[in-house]
């Protein structure tokens, strides 16, 4: 049996409290929003077939004769998919520099009288009219680590249509531990060493990093069943919702070695079509999200743990997620990181 003291708050509210919290207004640029602004990352989304089929087929289902909104729309993709489905008109909305690789496209395909192209914050652009549709493809690895919701809200507010759409309709988030084969070799090295060199500080350094784009962890590699950690409906959510604190108990299916705590979001795209990145899914640019718990875990079928997991937005498309790890003969390991951009080269 775990013993109560583990189940009390294991990440410490000083830790909590002692997190940044900025309005989107204070932050400005930073390297998120700037790798948005360049082709790479789109390059990589826009080959997701899956992601892309999803909101095509959404679109599909619901955009004709509708006044459809696509809130970060990147390179404009979903705003061309949703005039050639017949949407009466388009607004792409778009922070970044990518808005001029959008309006490109938009006039290749000949839609300038369909599609608008608007740069500028989302919430602060003035539109013409309401919109019976806001599209948005927002999510990050575990949906909400981007922090996009805060200004996705605002523009919903500002422009959508009392009883307007949002796809998606809802995101929801999942955790379990998990192994992840790779993570398991670099910490290897951390902890071994080279030479008689220590190299177990860069371990502790690892450990705090929240890592993407993990194609390796597949439903196989998880350890205990899926835990819900959030479930926002996108029509009635409010900036806040976003922020989440999970903790639970878990139990081992089977033996193994647990490395990380891994995530990952679940999006209802409307008439019981569903957008996922989840480890027995068909493979996205997303992967799983990683959040590793220092040096590997051996453990037994059946053996309990608690850990914890949360999510502070303090900025535009800025998070840092704090996560732990215990039992009653495992000491309690704790840790925080952000994301970075980073790439998915093992989507291709």
């Amino acid at each position: 049996m775990l013993s109560k003291d583990l189940l009390k708050d294991p990440v410490g509210s000083t830790a909590r409290d002692s997190l940044p919290r900025l309005s989107i207004a204070e932050t400005g640029f930073n390297e998120r929003v700037q790798a948005y602004g360049a082709t790479p990352i789109h390059r990589e989304m826009l080959r997701d077939k899956v992601r892309v089929n999803a909101y095509a087929h959404a679109l599909e289902r619901l955009a004709a004769g509708k006044v459809v909104a696509d809130f970060g729309c990147g390179t404009g993709i979903l705003s061309i998919i949703a005039a050639l489905k017949g949407a009466s008109r388009v607004y792409g909305l778009e922070l970044t520099p990518i808005a001029d690789l959008a309006k490109e496209l938009v006039r290749q395909h000949e839609l300038e009288g369909k599609v608008q192209i608007i740069v500028g914050d989302a919430s602060q652009v003035s539109l013409p009219e309401k919109v019976d549709i806001l599209v948005s493809e927002w999510m990050g690895g575990l949906a909400v680590d981007e922090n996009f919701v805060p200004a996705l809200v605002q523009c919903r507010k500002a422009h959508l249509k009392d009883g307007g759409l949002m796809i998606p309709a809802r995101a929801k988030g999942f955790a379990a531990l998990a192994e992840d084969p790779l993570l398991e070799a670099g910490m290897d090295c951390w902890f071994n060493g080279y030479h008689g060199v220590d190299l177990s500080s860069l371990a502790h350094l690892h450990s705090n990093e929240v890592l993407n784009a993990r194609h390796e962890i597949t439903a196989e590699r998880l350890l205990t069943p899926p835990a819900p950690l959030f479930d926002l409906d996108m029509q009635i959510v409010e900036a806040s919702d976003a922020d989440f604190e999970f903790q639970g108990v878990c139990k081992a299916v089977r033996d193994g070695t647990v490395s990380c705590i891994a995530a990952w979001f679940e999006c209802d795209m409307g008439e019981g079509s569903v957008l996922t990145n989840a480890p027995w899914a068909p493979k996205t640019h997303w992967g799983r999200t990683a959040f590793p718990i220092g040096k590997p875990l051996r453990v037994r079928e059946g053996q309990q743990f608690v850990f914890t997991l949360s999510s502070r937005g303090f900025g535009l498309m800025k998070a840092v997620q704090t996560w732990s790890i215990a039992g009653d003969d495992i000491s309690q390991r704790s840790f925080s990181g952000a994301q970075v951009p980073t790439h998915s080269p093992g989507f291709h």
